[in-house]
């Protein structure tokens, strides 16, 4: 076991209230694993939950999946959306009820985190359909690719309130200066959640390495699902989702600069000129506006 993994697994342990794998969540990737699972099932099994089953309905009648008022039952909506496609809500919903803040730290802005989450989604889903990989999927691991960060801003407010006096001094990138107050990043934070709850294996790589993603193939690589050797990986997808989200919606001084977020064997596999960046802000744009409809239906 590395020092950053030692490190975190005794930070983790000397926290009580850490969120638990939703019920819901468990029961729900219990019967996605058997094959005998049906539609009438799932619903039966959403359903028990009324405020996620209401969520859910709200969700898929939305603008964002493109269904306005037609979808009546969650059975119905397994039917229709797929139960990969469901999983993938009731996860993303899971989280954000886990997560939900219950004091506000004054050091953690959270409507700019969820900005920046947002966008990431967003450029995600359009390079993953550019790419002809799962825009759901990439979208999920866009939106959630910094939970971890929601994990330390709320469970370690102490050390967050040193990491965000030191980096915006120039002395230290926000993630180097969490390494060196904590010893471990947001990143690996983020990883140890989603294994936790039993996130899919790809999702999981996708919020380790959003960073660093040349360290995910070297690490663990699963395999493309019978994709070609060119088909991106989705914590490829992730990483310059969220380099391109930096830059067109900057949240710092280095954001601008896409070099500065942006892995170079990324920046050589996805490049863009100034006009296709242009026209893929554009789109992001459009998608975030959806987005931002499905967010709001999960939180409220």
């Amino acid at each position: 076991m590395s020092q950053t993994a030692k490190i975190l697994q005794k930070t983790i342990a000397s926290i009580s209230d850490l969120p638990a794998l939703p019920e819901i969540l468990a029961t729900l990737i219990r019967l996605l694993q058997d094959p005998r699972t049906t539609a009438d099932d799932i619903g039966r099994a959403v359903s028990a939950e009324p405020a996620l089953a209401t969520k859910m309905l709200k969700l898929v009648n939305s603008a964002f999946y493109g269904f306005p008022g037609r979808i009546g039952t969650i059975s119905q909506a397994v039917v229709i959306l797929g139960h990969h496609t469901l999983r993938n809500l009731v996860l993303t919903t899971s989280v954000l009820q886990s997560l939900k803040q219950t004091q506000v730290n004054p050091h953690f802005d959270l409507r700019v985190f969820w900005e920046h989450s947002i966008a990431t989604a967003s450029a995600a889903k359009i390079l993953a359909r550019e790419n002809g990989l799962d825009a759901e999927e990439a979208f999920i691991g866009g939106l959630l690719h910094d939970i971890g960060r929601l994990v330390i801003t709320q469970y370690l407010g102490e050390a967050w309130e040193k990491i965000i006096v030191q980096a915006p001094l120039g002395q230290a990138s926000q993630r180097e200066a969490e390494l060196q107050f904590l010893g471990f990043s947001h990143e690996d934070m983020g990883a140890w959640l989603a294994r936790a709850w039993n996130f899919p294996a790809e999702l999981c790589l996708a919020i380790e390495y959003h960073h660093q993603p040349a360290l995910a193939e070297a690490t663990s690589p699963p395999s493309r699902s019978g994709g070609p050797s060119s088909t991106p990986y989705l914590w490829e997808i992730v990483h310059v989702a969220n380099a391109m989200a930096h830059v067109l919606f900057p949240l710092g001084a280095h954001d601008a600069d896409l070099s500065h977020n942006l892995d170079p064997d990324m920046a050589v596999r996805f490049e863009k000129d100034a006009v296709e960046l242009e026209e893929f802000g554009v789109s992001c744009r459009e998608e975030m506006d959806k987005a931002r409809v499905f967010l709001s239906i999960l939180e409220e």
